[in-house]
């Protein structure tokens, strides 16, 4: 029986105008008003969140989501594209890049 890997999922985002116009405390509601409900239901999956704008002219930010539940991650993504962050929109999404860490060391994930 092949155990479900866990999925890092890497979403790079790049801010526009409106979320750089935003103060500190109004970026904390929007991202709190994005997450909250979504990790509420999903403790077993973890954001982290990584600035990327001193050192990347792609992207200025990161979300890392851990997860072995893929179908929880399309519902963060839905809930994503509806909320501020998106319909504002603060942010553009770069790219989603879907990974699984050492599948080599663990032979063929599939079997």
């Amino acid at each position: 029986m092949t155990a479900t890997p866990t999925f890092t999922i890497f979403i790079l985002l790049r801010a526009a105008a409106p979320w750089l116009r935003l103060t500190h405390e109004e970026r904390r509601k929007a991202a709190s008003a994005a997450f909250a409900p979504w990790m509420e239901n999903h403790p077993d999956a973890k954001i982290r969140y990584f600035d990327a704008e001193a050192f990347s002219g792609r992207c200025s930010d990161i979300l890392q989501i851990e997860t072995n539940n893929l179908a929880a991650h399309c519902g963060l993504m839905d809930r994503l594209r509806d909320s501020d962050l998106f319909t504002v929109p603060y942010y553009e999404l770069i790219d989603i890049i879907p990974s699984v860490e050492d599948t080599f060391r663990a032979g063929n994930l599939a079997a």
